[in-house]
């Protein structure tokens, strides 16, 4: 997984604590800043990196890990290895990253306005910037290491393909950027057709969408990536500010429980694949692929709940930058848990004063 954190994708406001319950948002004039989801992201690109550790350490960052993998591995670093893949959940981790890219990338739109050239074309230029340089810079510390540390020799085509991610073996977790810059290209059009319905059109055109895409999805092909669009990820991050929001406020009584199962949901998959690879004889009564689809939904409403539920379970200790206005600014912030009996507040860790 190819993570790059930087100005445009900080999930940053203005200097104002975020809203309670309730108060509406306008999204288009103001940045909200979420240090949990901040923190989430986190989190999740650490279960990445340590998920790829284990895979090499353990398995050679070979991908088969079934009942195959056993005699070749040992029941120690066997075991070991299962349990990573269904904790550190590297595809759950992709599929929050999209779901949460499609949110953070809604905040720099106004839905009152019309998309019209302009408008697209700085989108267009700010994600290549974003994007892009991150990129180069890795291709060029790969080819570096590679011919001065492994002795390997690259011609100028072989290169050319690295920094056009037509080929990958220089970086393979780089195959979500493929998928990213694919999806900005058609985002703007899908906002803006999205969040100028109600909220109610919102949630019927997000059911009809994710029906849609469930049965016809879109495939993309280039160079060494083949699969489809992660556009219903993209959708949900979409309407999180929306419909998501609506929804933690009207279930407001049970919003923790719906939480729980959205984890349950999101950590499925890994599981029953595990499972249905020891047990072959039950494959036909379990449907991975849709497990895999509906935990984009449990994403959906576990970003919902963290950005819009009170009371939270967490909050956060957020550092604030030391110029004026984080908007658009990176931020990094730290997970607190209260302890029992004990409120949970948060604090400037650039003066640490409380900020409650």
């Amino acid at each position: 997984m190819a993570l790059v954190i930087s100005r445009e994708d900080s999930i940053s406001v203005p200097e104002s604590s975020p809203p309670e319950v309730g108060e509406k948002k306008n999204f288009g004039k103001s940045r909200p800043f979420y240090p949990e989801l901040e923190s989430l992201r986190g989190v999740a690109a650490l279960a990445v990196v340590l998920l790829h550790i284990v895979l090499v350490v353990t398995n050679d960052g070979s991908g088969l890990l079934g009942p195959e993998a056993l005699s070749r591995m040992g029941w120690d670093k066997f075991l070991f290895t299962q349990i990573s893949v269904i904790v550190f959940n590297g595809r759950a981790a992709v599929v929050l990253f999209f779901v949460l890219s499609g949110f953070v990338l809604s905040i720099g739109f106004d839905e009152t306005k019309r998309l019209d050239g302009g408008t697209y074309t700085r989108f267009l230029v700010r994600r290549a910037f974003r994007l892009f340089p991150a990129l180069w810079a890795t291709v060029v510390l790969s080819v570096l290491v590679g011919y001065f540390l492994a002795g390997q020799h690259y011609s100028l085509r072989s290169i050319t393909s690295y920094f056009l991610l037509i080929d990958l073996s220089f970086a393979p977790p780089t195959w979500t950027l493929v998928y990213e810059i694919a999806v900005c290209i058609i985002y703007p059009f899908m906002f803006f057709a999205i969040r100028q319905q109600t909220v109610a059109m919102q949630t019927v055109a997000l059911v009809g969408v994710s029906w849609f895409l469930r049965n016809w999805p879109v495939v993309i092909h280039y160079g060494q990536v083949q699969g489809e669009l992660p556009l219903v990820a993209f959708s949900l991050g979409i309407c999180t500010p929306t419909v998501g929001h609506e929804i933690i406020l009207r279930l407001r009584h049970c919003r923790g429980v719906l939480a729980v199962l959205a984890v349950a949901l999101i950590f499925a998959p890994e599981s029953l694949r595990w499972y249905a690879d020891f047990h072959p004889q039950i494959v036909r009564f379990i449907d991975v692929p849709a497990a895999e689809f509906y935990s984009q939904f449990g994403c959906f409403y576990l970003l919902s709940w963290i950005a819009f539920g009170k009371p939270r379970s967490r909050r956060s200790l957020q550092n604030d930058p030391p110029w004026p206005s984080g908007d658009g600014l990176t931020a990094f912030t730290f997970c607190m848990v209260p302890c029992c009996g004990q409120s949970p507040h948060s604090m400037d860790m650039w003066t640490g004063r409380s900020r409650d």
